[in-house]
């Protein structure tokens, strides 16, 4: 549908009107994602990530700070776990509204492994009570500008559950592999909740997978729904430094000529329909469908990638 294209002698409304009409059915295919989001209905979120070697070099700039990529990752990560927490706490304490799982892949070769402390492939999840209760504090330096753009270096208490680590291989295809393991046993359990979103946060190539492998476990993972609606994948390709980035494409010929990128489109979800339009405004274009993913990704643009991510669930959060 989204392929429809004027004829010469084809009202240009009307074929935008069919256009449009085209792109809220390939939306909808995917389902309505309505379902409400409570405490005794909650929604998974499955966070994939690039632990190889090459993640420990780069020079990612948060919070005016240049740190390496797998910094840069661990702080985003952390920050997105800090927030969740926040936003499900009120007066009777911590709301259970996600299902937390957090995925590694690289430093230990050949297969991927659950970052958090005593999970497994048969308990993977932790909920926000958990991680409430296991955060660690730590001090961490930001920089903030002053006036005159003087800078001020600070030191900032931060909630941390994950470090940043790089070493060894990227073995993705055994962390999509798991992810879609624990995410079949999780919807068995929870059909009629809110869809699970992965996102998946990488900065090279995978190492025990071909691109035909990826995209098909890929396919896998989005083809698994409740009755809200299909998987979400989301992946963010960083690059070594900040700078010109590809997001939220429309179509392959929005990303370089760059067989990895292609690929990485093939993966990732179209934006559910209800964010379509927050996406546009951000990206300043209407052209839609887009797709949930960024290539050659500085750390501005991986938290864009994640507060879209997790803002698709949010949304649908019931405080009672």
């Amino acid at each position: 549908m989204s392929n429809l294209t004027p004829s010469s002698n084809q009202n240009p409304s009307t074929t935008n009107s069919l256009t449009g009409m085209g792109n809220k059915i390939v939306q909808q295919a995917q389902g309505t994602y309505s379902a409400e989001i409570r405490r005794d209905q909650p929604t998974a979120i499955v966070f994939l990530i690039d632990q190889s070697g090459s993640m420990g070099g780069g020079e990612l700039i948060d919070s005016n700070v240049t740190v390496s990529k797998a910094e840069a990752v661990a702080r985003i990560v952390n920050r997105s776990l800090e927030e969740l927490i926040s936003r499900s706490t009120k007066a009777y304490g911590t709301g259970n509204y996600f299902d937390i799982a957090l995925i590694g892949y690289g430093q230990n070769g050949r297969e991927a492994n659950f970052i958090l402390p005593n999970k497994s492939i048969s308990q993977p999840w932790d909920t926000l009570t958990d991680l409430a209760g296991s955060a660690q504090s730590k001090a961490q330096k930001a920089i903030k500008k002053g006036r005159g753009g003087t800078e001020i270096e600070q030191e900032i208490d931060v909630k941390w559950w994950i470090d940043p680590v790089a070493g060894y291989r990227t073995p993705m295809g055994n962390a999509l592999e798991k992810s879609l393991s624990i995410l079949k046993d999780w919807i068995l359990n929870n059909s009629k909740n809110y869809p699970p979103i992965v996102i998946n946060i990488t900065d090279g190539v995978a190492t025990d997978a071909n691109e035909d492998r990826l995209v098909s476990l890929a396919e896998e993972i989005k083809n698994l729904k409740t009755t809200d609606g299909q998987v979400l994948l989301f992946n963010c390709h960083l690059e070594e430094y900040e700078g010109d980035s590809f997001t939220f494409p429309t179509t392959k010929e929005d990303l370089p000529s760059d067989n990895y990128a292609h690929t990485l489109f093939q993966m990732s979800s179209i934006i559910p329909h209800k964010l379509q339009g927050e996406v546009a405004t951000m990206k300043g274009t209407q052209t839609a469908p887009f797709r949930a993913m960024a290539f050659k990704a500085g750390a501005s643009e991986l938290i864009k990638m994640m507060d879209i991510g997790t803002r698709t669930a949010q949304n649908q959060v019931i405080h009672p």
